[in-house]
């Protein structure tokens, strides 16, 4: 019977379901530490892994991993030149897809509409004395018949075109691959430039690799409208920190929502937070309280690893996602 290791923290009534599904195909064993050593010595007989992570001295020392099983989509936190190296093949999670997209639109509201802003005020004065207070612009912005350039177009792309279609027919996408017409909802596929000139309202809804991390820098901010809203639901090193706050300071945009951070730069909160133009989330958009989304496809994957069946979603090395 195969080893699986779950490297993942999850509910008592997950865990439940998790050991009933799979404990027919695999013997299960929940890490109790993610410490280096303790992995170590747990990875190397392990066939099949399930988490987020793994330290490359983990990778390097495992004798029978064949499976890397993701909680979710992000590939970044893994070497992906050691895990092709050894042989070991990563899937991914796809079924939080329209939650994050719902979570970005949900965060693009709160940005046109102002509304995390005005919470702010009014927790802080009542309505009459809001009219005394000088330099507040009242008026929001309406998303019908704006142009909304979604940057990736996977299945968090392609969800946000779905439900933002009832405010426009006008889309553009940049992908990283040519897409044929009849996947396109009608949006039409540009090249990155033409999309930051051109759109009102863009998200960021690609993977972080070697090729988009810091994609959007000055002269992205440069060419884009300076009333354009940005949205990153994707890793926030896409976007080059500096670039980003220059553009805020000149007001080379009209404003941006982020939901992941920089894990490098420890104070990027307390920066971005200076500014009424951005709505902060601090890493929310998979979490919900009556679902965990990623667990059902990762589920799935993993019964299908048990029964000998080929897993959906596999992470292609050559793109890197």
């Amino acid at each position: 019977m195969k080893k699986l290791l779950v490297l993942k923290r999850m509910s008592e009534e997950v865990r439940e379901v998790f050991v009933e599904t799979l404990s027919p195909y695999f013997e299960i064993e929940f890490a109790i530490s993610f410490d280096p050593e303790y992995l170590r010595e747990k990875v190397e007989v392990t066939d099949v892994c399930f988490g987020s992570s793994l330290p490359d001295s983990v990778v390097e020392t495992a004798r029978n991993l064949k499976v890397f099983q993701l909680a979710g989509t992000g590939v970044d936190r893994l070497n992906l030149t050691l895990f092709e190296k050894k042989g070991i093949r990563i899937y991914k999670a796809q079924a939080h897809s329209r939650y994050v997209a719902e979570f970005a639109i949900a965060m693009l509201h709160a940005l046109v509409k102002k509304i995390a802003y005005f919470d702010c005020l009014l927790r802080k004065n009542d309505i009459p004395s809001l009219k005394n207070i000088p330099g507040i612009d009242f008026n929001s912005y309406t998303l019908f018949e704006k142009c909304i350039g979604i940057i990736g177009y996977g299945h968090i792309g392609r969800s946000i075109h779905q439900l933002l279609q009832p405010y426009t027919d006008r889309f553009l996408i940049n992908a990283a691959a040519s897409r044929p017409k009849d996947e396109l909802m009608g949006a039409i596929q540009v090249e990155l430039e033409k999309l930051i000139k051109t759109s009102d309202v863009i998200f960021i809804a690609c993977p972080l690799t070697v090729k988009t991390k810091g994609m959007i820098g000055k002269e992205a901010f440069q060419s884009a409208s300076d009333k354009s809203i940005w949205v990153n639901i994707s890793r926030g090193e896409i976007i080059d920190f500096n670039a980003l706050l220059y553009a805020l300071n000149h007001k080379q945009i009209g404003g941006v929502a982020i939901d992941n951070w920089y894990p490098d730069i420890p104070d990027a909160q307390k920066r971005l937070s200076l500014f009424s133009s951005v709505v902060l989330s601090p890493y929310r958009a998979t979490h919900l309280t009556d679902k965990e989304p990623n667990m059902t496809d990762a589920l799935g994957n993993l019964l299908r690893i048990g029964k000998g069946e080929t897993p959906a979603y596999q992470v292609d090395y050559g793109k890197g996602y």
